[in-house]
């Protein structure tokens, strides 16, 4: 039989008896059938995987970051797929300005205003439909948020903003189902995300639920701009003007599981693959603003501009990532931000002992953990014995187990349980040092 490629848009004749038993081949076999089956299976992996095709992206809509002589600044923004309307949160000084846009085109159908303190930044705004059916957004007028405080709700449809209701977190949000998730995420860094009852917030009454610190709290990979949470995964939308368009991830339990940082040429790149020649100018000014979930994907805001003299030329490009069909933005490496203990001594439990001056030490980088030292315990034993316990967040899913070294002619094993136990056997009695170098497991 000889082997063929086939690609779509291939003219097949079918044979009769293949037409016979499945009438509908020819047509699942077109061009047309095959994009829909390719962008279907991209949707169902981008779904059940929030990291898959993170690097590609697909334009939702544009809009001008300023018109009709405004001077004010996109800051977050969210989106109402079934009104096929996107809502933003601009702000200049004390007024907050929200608009009400078309998805498709990107034109404003509708804006209102509110009132804050200078230097309070809507930078997310999730929203909901309150029980009069009025139109309703979370959104950040006071500054501070170190104590739950800084969080109100605009009722968009009357034009009123509500009392001030306790959230933790600053000026950042965004709603999966029944959670809305903030973060302590400030200019350049993030110690948690907070995971709050949505029901409860639009009723004023907010229940958090959960507080989840991160492993490599400190610095950010570049300022931090917007917040979703796609999936099992909260991300971080990052990017100033003189930084590289960013994206950290982490997991439900505070895990770091991916750093993507973009070089300004490889954004270029992708934003003209989707708008063809749209930014040629390398020098071309940039800005991260905002970032929300939508059917299971991230959504980022970026804002371009081709002609940085003219600040009124900048664009906000809605980008939705995971997308299989979209335009790849090519990453480049990030090591800095990835998570590392350092070695960390065990501590030796019953009569185990360090061995050969080599004291046992773990190190966890990442999702992967290792050891590396020796011990030896002064009662020799054939059975096994538990001689250190790892701490929680370094304890494997599964139990494992591991030939090891010695300097005995005698088998050894090591057994890593779920509880962090680590124990040793020995075939033989005897009070030979073991040796962990090597040894190495995944957390996931």
């Amino acid at each position: 039989m000889t082997n063929r490629i086939v690609a779509v848009g291939d003219d097949f004749t079918v044979p009769a008896a293949v037409k016979v038993t499945d009438a509908n081949l020819p047509t699942r076999l077109s061009g047309a059938s095959l994009d829909a089956a390719y962008t279907a299976a991209g949707a169902t992996r981008g779904a059940s995987d929030p990291l898959a095709y993170l690097d590609n992206v697909s334009l939702l809509c544009e809009f001008p970051v300023r018109e009709n002589g405004e001077v004010s600044w996109p800051q977050g923004f969210s989106i109402n797929k079934a009104a096929n309307e996107i809502y933003v949160a601009n702000q200049n000084g004390t007024e907050l300005r929200i608009d009400v846009r078309d998805l498709t085109t990107g034109v404003r159908k509708s804006f209102k205003t509110a009132t804050t303190e200078n230097g309070a930044f809507t930078e997310s705004l999730s929203y909901f439909t309150n029980g009069s059916g009025e139109l309703c957004f979370m959104v950040w007028p006071k500054t501070g948020g170190g104590v739950p405080s800084a969080y109100a709700i605009f009722n968009y449809t009357l034009g009123t903003l509500g009392a001030q209701i306790p959230i933790y977190g600053f000026s950042r949000g965004d709603v999966s189902g029944n959670y809305l998730i903030t973060s302590d995420a400030w200019t350049n860094s993030v110690t948690k995300f907070y995971v709050y009852d949505w029901a409860t917030v639009k009723a004023g009454t907010p229940t958090l639920l959960a507080t989840i610190p991160v492993e490599n709290t400190g610095a950010t990979a570049a300022k931090n701009q917007g917040i979703a949470i796609v999936g099992s995964h909260f991300y971080l939308s990052e990017g100033a003007q003189t930084d590289s368009p960013t994206l950290m991830v982490w997991d439900f339990t505070g895990k770091l599981r991916a750093v993507r940082q973009y070089s300004r040429a490889a954004f270029q790149a992708a934003v003209n693959v989707l708008k063809p020649g749209y930014l040629s100018n390398s020098a071309y000014t940039y800005e991260a603003e905002g970032a929300t979930n939508l059917d299971g994907k991230l959504v980022t805001g970026q804002i371009v501009n081709n002609n940085p003299s003219v600040v009124g030329d900048s664009r906000m490009l809605v980008l939705q990532h995971n997308r299989i069909d979209g335009a790849k933005m090519f990453s480049q490496p990030v090591t800095t931000y990835v998570y590392d203990t350092g070695w960390q001594p065990l501590t030796l439990e019953g009569t185990w002992t360090v061995a050969n001056n080599t004291p046992p030490m773990y190190r966890r980088i990442g999702n992967e953990v290792r050891f590396k030292g020796a011990v030896t315990n002064t009662t020799a034993s054939t059975t096994l014995s538990t001689f250190a316990t790892l701490p929680v967040g370094v304890r494997p899913a599964e139990q494992s187990g591991y030939a090891i070294s010695s300097n005995a002619n005698t088998v050894m094993n090591l057994q890593i349980l779920t509880s962090g136990a680590m124990q040793l056997y020995s075939a033989a009695v005897t009070t030979a040092w073991r040796q962990l170098n090597g040894i190495r497991f995944l957390l996931d």
